[in-house]
């Protein structure tokens, strides 16, 4: 059973992000909530309201392998949950919350990566940078990609600065896209109090962009 020390921010290993949302002050603190033996060490990601005393209610934890498994921002009236990713390429998902009642509503994600293409068993030298960006409220999910041919020094060039810019989230202006409707969401999904990084269901990303840029739909 994870127990929450009472002062979040008081461990000095915690990572601590504050904001706040049509007035609500909110923090974001990773935690330990087990104990300082290296067997009971348990990171956790807690969100809570902040109260004018600085009390907190906690609303939403999750648990984490390591401190580094997600970052949090506060800022434009939204709560964003990130999940970053290494392993043969980089990856990431950022997940964003906005107000819905007493509780939050997951309304839109940006996945990202970039990664060297292996394709039916052979490595061409090419590095595909894609993304997809969803919108719960209006179904809707845009694809888009970017190919770089790495033996030419100018799109080594312009690879190393996508990497910076994926980094940092952004996509690129010159792309292929494409927009599409998704299928049915589970509001339970949607919802921050049983929303799991590492259980979310997304199934429906089913197309894609290859390496040549050419659309596949693999929706049922």
């Amino acid at each position: 059973m994870s127990r929450l020390p009472k002062n979040l921010a008081a461990d000095e290993n915690s990572v601590v992000t504050v904001g706040s949302i049509k007035s609500q002050r909110y923090f974001a603190a990773h935690v330990n909530a087990g104990d300082e033996t290296q067997e009971g060490f348990k990171p956790v990601l807690v969100l809570t309201r902040t109260n004018r005393d600085n009390t907190y209610e906690p609303f939403k934890l999750i648990e984490l392998s390591s401190f580094s498994d997600l970052s949090v921002q506060i800022k434009d009236g939204a709560i964003y949950i990130r999940r970053d990713v290494a392993h043969h390429g980089t990856y990431f998902t950022n997940y964003k919350f906005m107000p819905s009642g007493a509780s939050f509503r997951l309304v839109a994600m940006e996945t990202q990566s970039i990664t060297p293409v292996q394709y039916d068993g052979v490595n061409e030298h090419i590095v595909l940078w894609e993304g997809a960006s969803v919108n719960f409220l209006a179904s809707r999910v845009t694809y888009w990609a970017k190919a770089f041919e790495m033996n030419e020094p100018k799109e080594q060039r312009a690879w190393q600065q996508a990497l910076k810019q994926h980094q940092s989230g952004v996509t690129p202006s010159v792309r292929a896209r494409r927009t599409v409707r998704i299928s049915h969401v589970k509001a339970s999904q949607l919802d921050i109090q049983d929303f799991d990084p590492g259980e979310f269901n997304t199934d429906f990303l089913c197309c894609y962009f290859d390496h040549r840029l050419r659309f596949h739909n693999t929706c049922q």
